[in-house]
């Protein structure tokens, strides 16, 4: 489907500098970024929906709108744009968690490396590496894909030879067992 005149006129206005054309397009989109962003499926915290809002009309405003090809709709451009907005913050976030776990092995000594790093800071990489560890190498793999070498889901599908829309699925599965594993590890609860 493609992009209707209404929304081509609005993406020129926008792109003209018309501050109420900008103030119309959050107004149409908003509830369709808000509704992606607070998806259950990217487990983010309440509180930093808003930023993800703001980030995905941001990167409109930066130019994202100037690259909209009117083969599609504004709606579906918009989304792809919430989506990836979603997965840069999984990484993210993932990475920040990982950042000490190069190699789990070596978090798993009892060597410290120094006062730089909080002990509860490491105590959380050290659990996480063991639970890490205690996934089976598969889920291992498609976490380490997807969040340390940033394969996109087609290159992990081919890697594993499954279908793009099982890649999803098999990487919420394989962050359930990780959660679940670092909660047993804990004892906190999944």
């Amino acid at each position: 489907m493609k992009a209707s005149e209404q929304e081509k006129q609005l993406i020129k206005n926008c792109l003209s500098g018309d501050e109420s054309a900008w103030k119309e397009l959050y107004r149409r989109y908003y509830r369709l970024v808000k509704y992606i962003v607070s998806s259950p499926k990217w487990d983010f915290p309440p509180a930093l929906h808003k930023d993800l809002i703001q980030e995905v009309f941001l990167r409109l405003v930066k130019g994202g709108l100037e690259k909209f090809q009117s083969q599609g709709t504004l709606s579906s451009y918009i989304g792809r744009i919430t989506k990836n907005v979603c997965i840069t913050e999984l990484r993210k976030r993932l990475k920040a968690c990982l950042v000490d776990l190069p190699n789990p092995d070596s978090l798993l000594s009892p060597k410290i490396d120094g006062p730089e790093h909080s002990f509860e800071k490491k105590q959380v990489g050290l659990y996480l590496a063991r639970a890490f560890k205690k996934l089976d190498d598969r889920c291992r793999q498609f976490i380490i894909s997807f969040y340390s070498d940033e394969m996109p889901y087609q290159d992990i599908a081919k890697r594993f030879g499954t279908t793009v829309s099982n890649v999803g699925v098999s990487l919420k599965r394989c962050l359930k067992k990780l959660r679940q594993l670092y909660c047993q590890l804990t004892g906190g609860t999944s």
